[in-house]
């Protein structure tokens, strides 16, 4: 007996069964997003009809009942592999695929209502926080569809609608992620946000990303360029008071010392500025930083000779 490949008894050779539907295991938690995953990959194998129960198992003396038990055997080993130990365990003893995912769906699924709650408190709930955009809309694009799969939106199903209710429907609730997504972000983008809302036509969510991305990019060159100039520890005041230690030691043999301690005073200085980490030091802690070797130079150099060569002597 001949099988098409779009029929669901249809096996293709590389169908095998340690193979693992979803790339994520079920352990208990988020099972709507794993339903769904599972879903699209059983749908791209013609098996829906096996968990969903709308291909039931053939008479006993029909001659698809043996490719039948196949394939639902098939699909639960497909199963029981995308699940943890502790859940293949308790659904091990199902006899067919659509018994292992009623009672998954009883266990686990929520109601529309509760998921619709949820979703819809979700999505109240959007922020950036500490994310950058990229992040935060990657967040709210996924909480939106989760919303969308969970609320019934309405729908025009005239075959030609004259008042062109369904894009306009469209483009009300993409109007609605875009102040939601706006109001979001984080104080720093107030005045691009303000920026966008005044553009008219409005734009799209897409564009108002690509819009933000750049601004992001733009800041980080900034704040590099801010660290490796403003924020560079400068060392043109301790150079300087070497070459007015040298003038000196010129009147006077005895500051010749002083002079060489202050040269490895900013030798120390500059391997200190070397190992740390600039990003995290402000233009004000750098610049504190350098006028207390400067203050420390100047201490010493009013102290005795002696007690320098002692203090700054390696041990």
């Amino acid at each position: 007996m001949q099988i098409e490949p779009l029929d669901p008894l249809f096996l293709h050779p590389s169908d095998h069964l340690g193979h693992v539907l979803v790339a994520d295991i079920f352990s208990g938690e988020d099972f709507d997003n794993w339903r769904r995953s599972v879903m699209i990959a059983l749908s791209a194998k013609h098996k829906t009809s096996f968990v969903d129960g709308t291909y039931e198992k053939p008479a006993a003396n029909s001659p698809l009942l043996p490719y039948w038990k196949r394939c639902n055997d098939m699909v639960l080993s497909w199963l029981l592999n995308s699940m943890n130990k502790t859940i293949r365990d308790s659904v091990l003893f199902c006899e067919t695929a659509s018994e292992m995912w009623k009672e998954l769906e009883e266990r686990y699924g929520q109601s529309n209502k509760a998921r619709l709650f949820q979703a819809q408190k979700d999505v109240c709930r959007i922020s950036q926080g500490e994310l950058d955009i990229a992040s935060y809309f990657n967040k709210a694009k996924r909480l939106w569809d989760e919303f969308t799969a969970a609320s019934a939106s309405p729908r025009c199903n005239c075959y030609k609608c004259e008042r062109d209710i369904n894009a306009r429907l469209k483009n009300y609730f993409q109007d609605q992620k875009l102040i939601q997504f706006l109001m979001g972000l984080n104080e720093s983008y107030t005045q691009v946000r303000g920026n966008i809302l005044m553009v008219n036509p409005t734009p799209t969510l897409s564009q108002v990303y690509s819009l933000l991305v750049q601004e992001e990019r733009q800041r980080q060159v900034k704040t590099s360029a801010s660290f490796q100039g403003e924020g560079a520890p400068s060392m043109s005041a301790p150079i300087a008071l070497i070459n007015l230690l040298d003038r000196e030691s010129k009147k006077e043999e005895g500051t010749r010392l002083f002079a060489h301690i202050a040269r490895r005073m900013v030798t120390q200085w500059k391997d200190v500025t070397r190992s740390m980490d600039i990003r995290d030091q402000t233009s004000k802690e750098v610049d504190q930083g350098t006028s207390e070797v400067l203050a420390m130079c100047g201490h010493m150099l009013k102290r005795h000779m002696s007690l320098l060569s002692f203090l700054l002597c390696p041990v």
